[in-house]
C-alpha cells in the first residue's frame, strides 16, 4: 500500500465514523449530511483499488472507458472547543472479496491519524409503518461504548446479523486494540431500494449527543417527511394489491357452495408444489429483498403467511 504522508498527525483524539453504501441508503446518508454540517474538510483516500475486482467496463460511442474502481475517501473535522475531533470515511462500494484486508488497511490509517474509537453507521430493515419513529439499535465491542449509545436511546441488538463491512470493520478495529460500535437506523422493509432520511436522522440523534456535538437536522427532517409521504402512498399501493390476490376469481364464485358433511377434524393439506414455489421464493428474497413483496402476496395467495410469519420477518432482522 502507498504510504499516508500527507495525512493530517494533529488530531486531537478523534473518533472514526465509516459508512458504505446499503440498504436505504442509510449509513451513507447519515455520514454526508454530518460531514457537510461540521465543515468537514477532504484529507485524502485510502488506498482501496486493490481490493475490488474489475467485472465490468463502461462504453461509450462504441469505445471503452478506462477503468475505475470505487474509492474511500477521508474527512476531518476539528473540535473547536478542542474536546474531540472527528474522522469520517465514505466509501463507494463494498468489495465482494477481501473485506476484512480493506477494513485492516483503514485502521491501519485510522491509527496513525490518532483514532481512538470506531463506529459505523448502517441499516435495519423492519416491519415498520412510513410514519411511526425510526428507532436506532446498537452493538459494541466493549460495555462502556453500548452504554454511552444505549444513555441516548438506542436500543441493545439484543440478537442478530450485521452483514457487509459494517461489523467486519468493528472486528479489525477489536484486533487492533481500538473499541467500536454500529449503530443502525429503522426503516419499512419494503422500500430497501429508496433513500430513508429518516433512519439516517435517527442515528444522527443518538451518535451526536454521545459525542456532544450540536448538529442541525432540520434539512434532513424535511427529506424525511417528504420520504415518508411517498412511502405511505407507496405502502397503500401494495396493500391494495395484496387484497387483490384474496378475491376470489369470478369462475370460482359462480359454483355452487357444496353441502357441509361432518367428517373427523383433519390437518389442512398443502399442494407440495406450492409449498416447493414457496421455498424457491425465500431463497430469492434471501439474495435479494426487494423479492419480499412478491414473497408475501405469494404467501397471503395461499393462506400460509401465519405458518411462515416467523421465517419471514426474521429477513429483516438482520441488519446491513
Amino acid at each position: 500500500m502507498a504510504p499516508h504522508d500527507n495525512l493530517p498527525t494533529s488530531l486531537n483524539q478523534p473518533w472514526l465514523v465509516a459508512a458504505w453504501p446499503g440498504m436505504g441508503h442509510v449509513g451513507i446518508l447519515a455520514a454526508t449530511f454530518l460531514l457537510e454540517q461540521l465543515g468537514a474538510e477532504r484529507i485524502g483516500e485510502v488506498q482501496t483499488e486493490s481490493y475490488y475486482e474489475l467485472n465490468e467496463v463502461s462504453v461509450e460511442q462504441g469505445l471503452m472507458l478506462p477503468p475505475r474502481r470505487p474509492r474511500g475517501v477521508l474527512y476531518a473535522w476539528r473540535d473547536p472547543e478542542q474536546r474531540r475531533d472527528l474522522v469520517i470515511f465514505l466509501s463507494e462500494a463494498q468489495p465482494k472479496t477481501r473485506g476484512y484486508e480493506l477494513c485492516e488497511e483503514l485502521v491501519r490509517v485510522a491509527k496513525e491519524l490518532g483514532v481512538t474509537r470506531i463506529t459505523t453507521f448502517a441499516a435495519m430493515a423492519s416491519p415498520l409503518d412510513p410514519s411511526a419513529p425510526s428507532k436506532v439499535h446498537t452493538l459494541a465491542t466493549d460495555a462502556a461504548t453500548l452504554s454511552r449509545f444505549t444513555g441516548q436511546g438506542a436500543i441493545r441488538l439484543e440478537k442478530g446479523e450485521i452483514s457487509g463491512l459494517n461489523g467486519v470493520l468493528l472486528v479489525a478495529g477489536q484486533a487492533e486494540g481500538l473499541p467500536g460500535s454500529c449503530l443502525l437506523g429503522e426503516f419499512p422493509y419494503f422500500a430497501p431500494s429508496l433513500p430513508q432520511p429518516k433512519a439516517a436522522a435517527a442515528i444522527l440523534r443518538v451518535f451526536c449527543p454521545a459525542l456532544g456535538l450540536e448538529v442541525d437536522l432540520t434539512a434532513l427532517d424535511k427529506q424525511a417527511e417528504f420520504v415518508e409521504g411517498r412511502l405511505t402512498e407507496l405502502l397503500g399501493e401494495l396493500k391494495s394489491s395484496a387484497k387483490a390476490h384474496l378475491v376470489a376469481k369470478p369462475e370460482d364464485a359462480a359454483k355452487p357452495t357444496p353441502e357441509p358433511v361432518a367428517t373427523e377434524p383433519q390437518e389442512p393439506s398443502v399442494d407440495p408444489a406450492v409449498i416447493a414455489h414457496v421455498e424457491a421464493k425465500f431463497a430469492e428474497t434471501e439474495a435479494d429483498r426487494s423479492k419480499a413483496l412478491e414473497l408475501k402476496a405469494l404467501l397471503d395467495e395461499h393462506g400460509l403467511f401465519k405458518d411462515y410469519e416467523d421465517r419471514f420477518l426474521d429477513l429483516f432482522t438482520r441488519g446491513e
